[in-house]
């Protein structure tokens, strides 16, 4: 789960969100929905992922 995580939040802060892949990443972007302000590591990342992801959201939302 740590490569995930490490993998997805890089993803997240530093990529556009892309439209052309969102079916392929969806189930991605549910499962991490859920795990908003659950992380409870000491990571520290340029970025909030969760942060990251609300606005990946709201631009999905925005194109759609």
């Amino acid at each position: 789960m740590a490569f995930f995580e490490a993998a997805w939040n890089t993803y997240i802060a530093f990529c556009s969100p892309y439209d052309k892949i969102l079916d392929v990443l969806q189930p991605f972007y549910r499962l991490t929905v859920d795990q908003i302000g659950v992380r409870c590591d000491d990571t520290r990342w340029l970025a909030d992922p969760d942060e990251k992801l609300a606005e990946h959201l709201m631009i999905f939302y925005w194109l759609w």
